[in-house]
């Protein structure tokens, strides 16, 4: 009786060791991510080495895509949420990978993971391979590698849902509910066009989208430049380019886009927004077309943080607000006009002001164009960091930073600083309506009639206005208090005008990610990749 007793005992304190292997039932009812990090940290009890590094995972079919560095990301995470082991910070692991000449995607052969495990320090690595699934989850096959060596300890597999492609500003894509789960892929194959995105595209080339910023980078609009004249010459795309769509590195999930011009050209413009950008992660994006019964997708409201094309004859009430009113302003042709209404007595002109409060860093980005108004004429002014407010009987912006381009005026000069104000850029500090710092740009490129596409970026310590690419000024920021975007024009001479169109603003990085075709290096090219 004794020796039953003694045998329960034992069976009871085995049944509540935390050694006991769990179930896979189990294994399915818990997060992926945790699960991983136990088993893998399991294999290191005991062992006096307990020093690792988590490296990005790749996928088998060898396509570029930060996956494998969120996926590594989180893992790393639940690993130090474990406790039993000590993990190497990313940023390390980077900067080491790269003095090493290391490729920086989950993939190393035995004498790289023991050149890496010298110089880190480290006991083990932890490395794997992804694979993507019909249901468009992805399956992690990681393993724990012993650096000194390059000997597998232990592995373990799991699957988890894609979540990082989707963005909560962005609508959910189209499911393929009726259709049955896959085992693999499907094929990029003509498909009849009752079937959702991307099936009834018949065409779609390949991008690559490099983070450069060194920061990750979330609803993040980049421009991707195509060869829309050589799809359409083929008959492969619409002459309007309504068929034109973007995906994610899933190959399906839409992505919002907007289509700023060139169609037709072989340097088409689109706006991309990427629901998420990895920090120094290179990911795939695509290109698709060839379905003639598609409308267009573009949508500037969707892809940038404010956005205003100014096409539907009517100023948009709720984008636009008015603290001072003056002269006319309309919507007319597909662009705003701002029509001066002075001959030189105080007259207070309009701004309008943007629905959207804005946070640095961003960049501000339109096309305008001044009437020429002679040697006293019109300039068009943006005011950035604006706190809402219009004094005195010109409506000047109470405090601000306000960028002016002076792209109607001939051979004004201006008193404070003695030169010409023609055709050049001045970024001001105001404060309480009042000038206190202003600085010109060295150049006056700016003549009046001619449209110009203009930037003005606000990193947080610096207001910089471009023409194009082409720096004009720049100075550091004086005024933070406000957080509003206006756009004026001068009010005077009478009946001259100014416009504006294609006003959009989006986020700024440091450094603009790189965007390049499939197959092609940082150069350039012009092969195009058609996929049937």
């Amino acid at each position: 009786m004794k020796r039953l007793t003694l045998i329960a005992v034992l069976l009871l304190a085995a049944g509540c060791s935390g050694n006991v292997k769990k179930s896979p039932a189990d294994a399915l009812r818990r997060d992926p991510y945790e699960f991983l990090a136990e088993r893998l940290s399991a294999s290191r009890d005991g062992a006096p080495g307990r020093k690792v590094a988590v490296l990005p995972f790749a996928y088998t079919d060898r396509r570029e895509s930060d996956d494998g560095v969120v996926i590594s990301e989180r893992l790393l995470t639940r690993i130090i949420q474990e406790g039993r082991l000590e993990v190497v910070e990313r940023s390390l692991l980077a900067k080491v990978m790269g003095e090493l000449k290391l490729q920086n995607s989950g993939v190393m052969d035995a004498a790289s993971i023991k050149s890496l495990g010298r110089v880190l320090g480290v006991d083990a690595v932890v490395t794997g391979t992804l694979t993507r699934q019909g249901d468009g989850s992805v399956e992690i096959n990681a393993r724990m590698i012993k650096a000194e060596t390059a000997v597998v300890l232990t592995a373990a597999a799991a699957t988890v849902p894609a979540d990082w492609e989707a963005s909560a500003t962005q609508p959910a894509p189209l499911p393929a509910a009726a259709a049955p789960v896959q085992a693999q892929p499907a094929p990029q194959v003509v498909l009849p066009a009752a079937q959702p995105f991307p099936g009834a595209w018949r065409y779609r080339e390949n991008f690559r989208v490099a983070e450069k910023s060194g920061a990750q980078l979330t609803d993040y609009p980049v421009l991707v430049k195509f060869d829309s004249a050589a799809a359409i010459r083929l008959g492969r795309m619409k002459s309007d380019c309504s068929d034109v769509r973007f995906a994610n590195s899933d190959e399906r999930s839409a992505l919002s886009f907007w289509l700023e011009g060139g169609c037709g050209t072989p340097s088409a413009r689109a706006w991309v927004k990427l629901p998420l950008l990895a920090r120094g992660a290179v990911k795939n994006i695509y290109l698709y077309y060839g379905n003639p019964s598609a409308a267009s997708a573009s949508s500037g409201d969707d892809t940038f943080l404010f956005f205003d094309d100014f096409n539907d004859g009517d100023v948009d009430q709720d984008r636009w607000s008015s603290p001072a009113h003056g002269c006319r302003v309309a919507e007319t042709g597909g662009r705003i006009e701002f029509t001066g209404c002075s001959s030189g007595n105080a007259t207070t002109k309009t701004i309008m002001s943007a629905s959207r409060r804005l946070t640095p860093p961003y960049m501000v980005e339109f096309d305008g164009l001044s009437d020429d108004g002679g040697s006293n004429g019109m300039r068009r002014d943006v005011t950035l960091r604006w706190d809402g407010t219009a004094v005195g009987g010109y409506g000047v912006p109470g405090n601000s930073m306000e960028v002016s381009f002076y792209d109607g005026t001939r051979h004004n000069y201006e008193p404070r600083s003695g030169i010409s104000q023609a055709g050049r850029v001045e970024i001001k500090s105001i404060s309480n309506g009042e000038i206190r710092a202003s600085v010109f740009s060295q150049e006056a490129p700016l003549t009046p009639g001619v449209w110009r596409h203009y930037r003005i970026s606000d990193d947080g310590a610096n207001i910089s206005a471009y023409w194009d690419d082409r720096l004009l000024a720049s100075t550091a920021s004086a005024w933070s208090g406000g957080s509003s975007l206006g756009i004026s024009a001068r009010e005077y001479p009478n009946g001259v005008r100014a416009y504006y169109d294609n006003l959009r603003v989006r986020p700024l990085a440091a450094a603009e990610p790189d965007v390049y075709p499939y197959g092609q290096s940082y150069a350039g090219g012009t092969k195009r990749v058609y996929t049937r």
